[in-house]
């Protein structure tokens, strides 16, 4: 047996660090931080974002002089 070799699995972190070069420096934490802020954003935003949708759809179906062509292509998207 010439030299040491090893087959241990690697957990997805250190495939992280070996990708980066062995290097986790302020800038990758910075990365983080802005990738975990995008996600919370997201998570709340698209909850608001359905809700006004939906009161838009309920106010073009149910107000009569909402009922102009712009206002429904508006309530289809």
């Amino acid at each position: 047996m010439s030299g040491t070799s090893d087959n241990r699995a690697t957990p997805s972190e250190c495939e992280i660090y070996s990708f980066l070069g062995g290097k986790l420096d302020e800038t990758t934490n910075k990365a983080y931080a802005a990738l975990v802020f995008l996600i919370v954003l997201a998570i709340i935003a698209s909850p608001v974002t359905t809700f006004l949708n939906a009161l838009v759809i309920i106010a073009v179906r149910t107000k009569p002089r909402l009922k102009t062509k712009s206002n429904v292509a508006l309530a289809c998207f």
